[in-house]
This record gives C-alpha cells, sequence and structure tokens, in this order.
C-alpha cells in the first residue's frame, strides 16, 4: 500500500495511477492535547489505521495523479537532515577551504 498526502493535507492511497481519497479515516486518530507530541501522529498509529485505510480505499473516490498535488509524506517529522554539500555552489566552497571536512 502506497501512502501520500495531497492537495488540502488530503490522505490518498496510490494504485493504478489514481489517488484514492481515505482522508475520512483520520478522524480514527486520537485527539491532540497540549504539550503535542513530536513526530507525525499518522505514522505513529499506522499499525491501528492501516486496516481502516486498506478498507476505505476500495470504495473511496479515486482522483488521477496528475489532479493532485503531493505533499510531503510526512506532515510532522521529528527531525529534518540537510546536507549544506548537497549544492554545487557550497559544495566548490566547501572544498575550497582546508578547515571544512566533508567526506
Amino acid at each position: 500500500m502506497r501512502i501520500c498526502r495531497f492537495d488540502d493535507d488530503r490522505l490518498g492511497v496510490v494504485r493504478d495511477g489514481a489517488v484514492h481519497d481515505v482522508t475520512p479515516v483520520l478522524k480514527r486518530l486520537p485527539q491532540r492535547r497540549w504539550p503535542v507530541p513530536l513526530g507525525d501522529d499518522l505514522i505513529a498509529h499506522l499499525d491501528q489505521l492501516r486496516p481502516h485505510i486498506e478498507a476505505a480505499a476500495v470504495t473511496a473516490p479515486a482522483l488521477s495523479l496528475e489532479d493532485v498535488v503531493l505533499k510531503s509524506p510526512v506532515a510532522n517529522p521529528g527531525k529534518i537532515i540537510g546536507a549544506p554539500v548537497n549544492y554545487h555552489a557550497h559544495r566548490d566552497e566547501a572544498a575550497a577551504d582546508d578547515g571544512l571536512n566533508f567526506g
């Protein structure tokens, strides 16, 4: 099963070139309280939600992949990892500086 987030934070299952909108399943998530826990609630509760997502996908409305805007699959990541050497200009700048090591 390939799960996606799309458009205005809708939940979908991608299959056969279409996104099947299973957003109503999100009502099964526990209500959040302060302090809001780190991480993504969907991912944290995926084991419990998976059977409901699979069942809903069978009859869910299908939208063409071309007609939706896919979003980041994790709505609230616990951390974001980035490496500035992914950018050519910065990599060249870092390579020219003997004080930096980015092996």
